[in-house]
């Protein structure tokens, strides 16, 4: 069987998810959630999209007899072949925070290859050449397509922090960063303000670091700015803010939060309609000034 035979769907391309706590655990029950390991969740994802386990060893170039110790428990994964996992199933970004969650496996700043294996896990959900062929050929040269419609990006420092002076990087500010993203976007102070629907004077407070963003407010803003994972994780890095699973919205925030830097749907209103459904909120205002 030829690769390219191995259908693997793109997030967009499935039934909508109705209910997260199910896609991503299987099972509502909580003694069930507890008794949940790495090759379970994995296997689970793959029977979702119609992915054995001789078609997940052909996807990855793992043998079979791998693949099979890791759905039954039987072998650890390595922090590399997890990676490989999640690109070849095309996971969805909050299936692979639980599967890194399961594997105590962390992705950090410090590793060189950070950047490309950030973007690569964020939009493989999304678009087709996030994949695991090209994610094995750009690693080495550390580059990345954003998105259709963006420049490709080469520096990763300047993409995130505007700058490689570490001084400069060490003083930066939410306001500072948010207008640095608006401006490499196109979009000015006055467009912001009509997409968030707050006033212009706010969005320049905001900024000029004279007003404090509050948590939904700065969801709004990274949703109206499409800003890309990498820059969004950044944003909240700045403002020390955290999206909680105790959060009833999580879901359904995180699930925009990662998609709409690929894809026209997940946008602020789409956001705001689809919490609606739920009887939650995302509620914005001029003057919000915390959680």
């Amino acid at each position: 069987m030829d690769n390219e035979l191995i259908k693997v769907p793109l997030y967009t391309e499935m039934e909508e998810v109705t209910d997260f706590e199910m896609y991503i655990y299987g099972t509502k029950d909580a003694e069930e959630q507890k008794q949940d390991f790495f090759g379970k969740a994995l296997k689970r994802y793959a029977n979702d999209i119609g992915v054995n386990a001789t078609e997940l060893a052909k996807l990855t170039g793992i043998s079979k007899s791998a693949v099979n110790y890791y759905f039954n428990g039987e072998r650890q994964v390595g922090f590399n072949t997890l990676i490989e996992l999640c690109l070849a199933l095309r996971l969805h970004p909050l299936r692979t925070e639980y599967l890194f969650e399961l594997t105590h496996f962390e992705l950090r700043r410090s590793d060189p290859r950070y950047y490309v294996i950030k973007e690569y896990l964020s939009g493989c959900a999304y678009k087709k050449k996030f994949n695991l062929h090209n994610y094995q050929m750009r690693l080495p040269k550390y580059n990345f397509l954003v998105s259709d419609e963006r420049e490709k990006v080469t520096d990763f420092e300047m993409y995130i922090y505007g700058t490689k002076n570490a001084k400069e990087q060490k003083y930066n500010f939410l306001g500072k960063a948010l207008k640095c993203y608006a401006d490499d976007n196109g979009v000015s102070m006055s467009k912001l303000a009509r997409l968030t629907e707050v006033s212009k004077v706010a969005v320049n407070y905001y900024f000029s670091g004279e007003r404090q963003v509050g948590f939904n407010m700065l969801i709004a803003l990274c949703l109206a700015l499409r800003l890309h994972p990498l820059r969004t994780e950044y944003i909240f890095e700045l403002t020390h803010f955290e999206l909680r699973k105790s959060d009833p919205r999580y879901y359904i925030i995180k699930e925009y939060l990662s998609g709409c830097a690929y894809e026209e749907k997940f946008n602020l209103h789409a956001c705001q309609m689809g919490l609606k459904e739920l009887n939650l909120e995302l509620l914005i205002s001029d003057r919000e000034g915390g959680v």
